[in-house]
C-alpha cells in the first residue's frame, strides 16, 4: 500500500469546509493529473459512493466534464438546464441527494474540481459559495507549492536513475558501483522514502511530484 502524503493543512481546511456546507455529501478532486487527483476526499453515502462507482457514472459525470472544460461554480440544475447529461444527477436523486453545486478552478493548468449537495431550492449563500471557491484556490495553490519544494536525497535520486534505464537489480549494482547487498539497501532506502511498492512506482511518483525527471543528467 502507498504511503499516505502528510496531509496538507490548507486542503484538510478545504476539505472540512466544503463538508460543513454539504446538506448530503461532497466530493473534491485537487490538482487532477491523468485524470486523477492528488488530494481527494467523498462524504457521499458510502451505497451511492458504491452505485457510482457500479455504473461507471464518472464516464457520464457532468460536474466532472464541466470541470475539465470549464472554470467557476455552477448549480447541478443549471447543468441540466444547459444540456448537460443528467444521469449522475438522477442517480444522486434516487439516493436522497436532492441537488447541489459544482466548482472548478485551474491554476498553472492544474484543475481542481468539486461538489458540494444540498437541499432542493435550498442553495447556499453566494458568500459560503465564495468561501468554498476561496478554500479550494488556497488548497491548489499550496499543493502546487509541494511539488516545487519536495526533495528526495541524492541516493535515492541515483537510484530512481538507474532503474529508470532499465536494468535489474545486478545491474544497478553495477551502475552506481555497489555491492548486490548495497543495491538492495538503497532500493529499500528509496522506496520507504517516496512511500512506494515497486521500482515501476517509485519512478511514477517522483516524476509525478517533480521531483525526479529520468533525463536528468547524474
Amino acid at each position: 500500500m502507498v504511503k499516505e502524503f502528510e496531509m496538507n493543512p490548507h486542503v484538510k481546511l478545504a476539505f472540512d469546509t466544503l463538508s460543513r456546507f454539504s446538506d448530503f455529501g461532497c466530493a473534491i478532486g485537487i490538482l487532477f493529473n491523468n485524470g486523477h487527483p492528488k488530494y481527494s476526499h467523498f462524504t457521499y453515502p458510502p451505497t451511492f459512493l458504491e452505485a457510482y462507482h457500479e455504473k461507471d457514472m464518472a464516464l457520464r459525470d457532468a460536474t466532472l466534464r464541466y470541470g475539465l472544460t470549464c472554470n467557476g461554480r455552477i448549480g447541478w440544475s443549471e447543468l441540466e438546464r444547459q444540456g448537460w447529461d443528467a444521469a449522475s444527477f438522477e442517480l444522486a436523486r434516487s439516493f436522497g441527494i436532492e441537488d447541489g453545486v459544482c466548482f472548478a478552478l485551474e491554476i498553472e493548468g492544474h484543475k481542481t474540481i468539486a461538489s458540494i449537495s444540498h437541499r432542493k431550492g435550498c442553495p447556499p449563500s453566494d458568500a459560503t459559495l465564495e468561501r468554498c471557491m476561496d478554500a479550494l484556490s488556497l488548497a491548489t495553490l499550496s499543493s502546487l507549492e509541494e511539488r516545487r519544494t519536495l526533495k528526495l536525497s541524492q541516493g535515492t535520486l541515483d537510484y530512481l536513475s538507474a532503474i529508470s534505464q532499465g536494468g535489474k537489480l545486478n545491474d544497478v549494482a553495477g551502475i552506481l558501483g555497489l555491492t548486490y547487498s548495497g543495491a538492495r539497501a538503497r532500493r529499500v532506502n528509496a522506496l520507504d522514502e517516496i512511500g512506494a511498492n515497486t521500482d515501476a512506482q517509485a519512478v511514477v511518483i517522483a516524476i509525478r511530484e517533480g521531483a525526479f525527471s529520468p533525463y536528468r543528467t547524474v
